[in-house]
């Protein structure tokens, strides 16, 4: 059965500017770029769904790090908490992320291709805001390195394995 998200009227105000398709799908599609700068082709469309869980829970993406010199074994050996509750995470983003996809591939940012696998358009997300947006763009560098890192750590049957979770 398709889980489904509440209408927008039903969604509380947090939840409905914090977990919007256009802030998570630009999220999304800094990984996506992230990824496909890395490894100079495109990305399992199966590894979107680990982005969210780590990019918008500051204390988790307070430990991806600044810039991909790691393999994503190499961090989760450094921070085995990052393994706790996982797979949780993943299931309670999960509807978010496909939302957010959709939203990307009708505005043209991502193409899905014949084989499963995403190509990053060039897009020029911008934000117009008055507050600060230190935050936001922190979430924005941080899921491109940690695309990067997914890209140098194998196949994506490889990532599940490390991450431990099953697709």
């Amino acid at each position: 059965m398709l889980d489904m998200l509440p209408q927008w009227s039903d969604r509380s105000e947090i939840v409905a500017n914090l977990l919007n398709p256009a802030f998570c799908g630009w999220v999304i599609h800094s990984f996506i770029d992230g990824f496909n700068s890395e490894s100079k082709g495109t990305m399992p469309f199966s590894l979107t769904f680990f982005v969210l869980p780590f990019v918008l829970v500051k204390r988790f993406r307070d430990l991806i790090p600044k810039q991909a010199r790691k393999t994503l074994h190499a961090w989760f050996d450094e921070h085995p908490s990052l393994k706790i509750g996982i797979q949780d995470r993943i299931v309670g983003y999960k509807e978010f992320c496909r939302e957010s996809i959709i939203f990307l591939t009708a505005c043209g940012a991502i193409t899905i291709q014949e084989d499963g696998t995403i190509a990053c358009n060039k897009i020029n997300f911008k934000m117009e805001t008055n507050e600060d947006a230190s935050e936001v763009n922190e979430c924005i560098k941080r899921a491109n390195t940690l695309g990067k890192i997914f890209a140098k750590s194998g196949a994506d049957y490889t990532i599940f394995s490390i991450i431990g979770v099953k697709p």
